[in-house]
């Protein structure tokens, strides 16, 4: 199969907006959607503590997916598959929207949240498995550190004026019906930014050499390179610890102190 040219350093640094864009664009849809208003909206569904706990705490165990679509990626691309999964992963939390029409049934709307979030989360690991590699083509190397910096520091503004919107609107309505302009635009945005990727270079279509049984043979070779492990160990343990603080604590300081859905 036919690759693409690769694209020259300036090439690369004329696209860069596009990948800013993406970056506070998706977090500003996550920070909308599958963050604290999810979790809130659901304690106001009165679904039981454990099962918003589950839907919570369930993002990361689908993270192992991402290995096993490797073959899908390689075979239609790095940017179609990063894109699409992406808008799809937003087009899936549509059943948020019908979950309160079942309010006197929290089965039901248990049901809904959770296959939403499910659909969610294979999604976000298929996009993501994608995105983390095409990083190595549409970032020139000798700014790759740059680049991260800048979208890492950007994130902060974005949390907090983000932040800050929605507790204006939460806190200034009442019924679980305010959260649905906050899924709304964080859906719309969540959309914009995978159309952003588009606007990328790189990420065609490779095709694997001995195919993809071997491929995913290749995938034990880091298994034995301590540090990566430590690296994985170290990132596994930071995500357990933020789903804990997302949704426990989150519960913990709306139901013991009465803290109001916005300002958490």
């Amino acid at each position: 199969m036919s690759t693409a040219p690769e694209l020259t350093d300036y090439e690369k640094l004329r696209r860069l907006p596009f990948l800013y864009l993406y970056s506070a664009l998706t977090a500003t849809a996550v920070l909308c959607t599958v963050g604290a208003p999810l979790v809130l909206f659901a304690a106001e569904l009165s679904i039981d503590k454990d099962r918003i706990g589950l839907i919570g705490g369930i993002l990361p165990f689908f993270q192992i997916l991402g290995i096993a679509s490797l073959p899908i990626i390689l075979r239609f691309g790095m940017r179609r598959v990063a894109a699409l999964a992406l808008l799809a992963r937003y087009i899936f939390l549509v059943p948020l929207f019908f979950a309160p029409q079942f309010i006197g049934a929290p089965d039901v709307a248990f049901a809904l949240i959770f296959g939403a979030v499910i659909a969610y989360a294979i999604c976000r690991t298929l996009s993501e498995a994608a995105v983390t590699p095409w990083q190595q083509e549409f970032i020139p190397r000798l700014v790759r550190g740059q680049i991260s910096g800048r979208i890492a520091v950007a994130y902060l503004p974005v949390a907090l004026i983000g932040s800050f919107l929605i507790q204006l609107w939460l806190d200034g309505r009442d019924g679980v019906e305010r959260f649905y302009p906050v899924f709304a635009i964080g859906i719309v945005i969540g959309a914009l930014g995978a159309l952003c990727l588009f606007g990328l270079g790189g990420g065609a279509p490779r095709q694997a050499a001995g195919g993809s049984s071997q491929l995913l043979g290749n995938l034990r070779v880091p298994l034995r390179d301590r540090n990566f492990l430590a690296f994985l160990f170290s990132s596994g343990s930071q995500y357990l610890i933020f789903s804990a603080m997302n949704v426990f604590l989150l519960l913990f300081f709306r139901e013991r102190l009465g803290i109001s859905s916005g300002q958490l």
